[in-house]
């Protein structure tokens, strides 16, 4: 009995323990899950909370990059756009810019030949009347010298050998050739400055004043002459010195000095000056070596011509 009794007890007591150890096996089951899911949780909301936020992140850096590429490929499009529009603007001031090229250079091609056609004209008008005045001038000369034939002149150039100085200078030259011989006006016209005539003419114009003749000889030269009918001849001094610079025969050239020669005596105001004898003279040097041209008769016109100027060549060096 005793060992049934032990045996039960021990039995008993086994049982109790496995139902003890049972309930506490349950109870730190039920605690463990507990904790477990606790600790999921807690590791679920962690992880869906750093989840969130690299979502966020990524959705963020998804969206700059998507809104650069957008904005990027806009601004593609615009600049495409732009450029076709540019281009079609670019043509529009490309065909301006040539037509007012074309209008500018058209003008400036009209307004060129209108000016050369004036200036052409402007000449051509010149040398008509140049001419013009010359074959007047000419047909007056002829037709002067005709009248002064018909009056008893001794030759028809002397209508343009006027008297070189007024009555008053005359009387003076004939004083002093009457109050001294030849060789002293020898000796007071060598030391007249006549330095700015070409050499050949000055020794010419001073062997002609020296010479003996020359006193009677210019006081032969005075004669009257209508004054009228020389204004009516239309005479110019630079027309005149233009036709003896380029005429081709004596003639002209003999008229042309003695046409000078007069006008400087009726318009001494205008034409006697130092300037208009020296250009003269170097016309006068250019003709010289032409012998179509240079005859006696010229010489003795251009001499006259000279004379006329007699107070301004005949200057003492004292």
């Amino acid at each position: 009995m005793a060992l049934e009794q032990a045996f039960l007890d021990e039995l008993s007591a086994t049982k109790i323990q496995a139902l003890v150890r049972g309930r506490q096996a349950r109870a730190l089951y039920e605690a463990t899950k507990i904790g477990l899911n606790a600790a999921a949780e807690k590791i679920q909301h962690s992880f869906r909370s750093h989840y969130r936020h690299i979502v966020k992140a990524t959705d963020v850096g998804v969206r700059s990059v998507a809104a650069r590429s957008i904005q990027q490929m806009f601004r593609s499009y615009v600049q495409r756009q732009n450029r076709g529009h540019e281009a079609t603007i670019n043509d529009e001031l490309n065909e301006v810019h040539h037509i007012a090229a074309m209008s500018l250079q058209r003008f400036w091609r009209q307004m060129t030949v209108r000016r050369e056609l004036l200036l052409e004209e402007l000449e051509a008008a010149t040398c008509i009347q140049a001419l013009g005045r010359g074959h007047l001038t000419r047909k007056s000369f002829q037709a002067l010298c005709e009248s002064a034939s018909q009056i008893g002149l001794s030759k028809p150039s002397s209508a343009f050998s006027i008297s070189a100085g007024a009555d008053a200078a005359l009387d003076e030259k004939n004083a002093d050739v009457d109050d001294g011989t030849v060789d002293e006006k020898r000796g007071r016209n060598a030391s007249i400055n006549l330095s700015f005539l070409p050499a050949a003419l000055r020794a010419m114009y001073l062997d002609f004043v020296n010479s003996a003749a020359y006193p009677e000889a210019r006081a032969a030269q005075k004669f009257e002459y209508d004054m009228d009918e020389v204004q009516d001849m239309d005479l110019h001094f630079d027309d005149l010195m233009l036709e003896f610079e380029t005429c081709a025969d004596v003639s002209t050239a003999y008229f042309a000095i003695n046409a000078m020669r007069m006008l400087v005596i009726i318009k001494p105001e205008s034409h006697h000056t130092l300037q208009h004898v020296i250009k003269v003279a170097q016309l006068i040097e250019q003709r010289i070596p032409e012998p179509e041209i240079w005859t006696p008769e010229m010489q003795q016109g251009c001499l006259w011509f000279l004379d006329a100027f007699q107070d301004l060549l005949l200057r003492s060096s004292r």
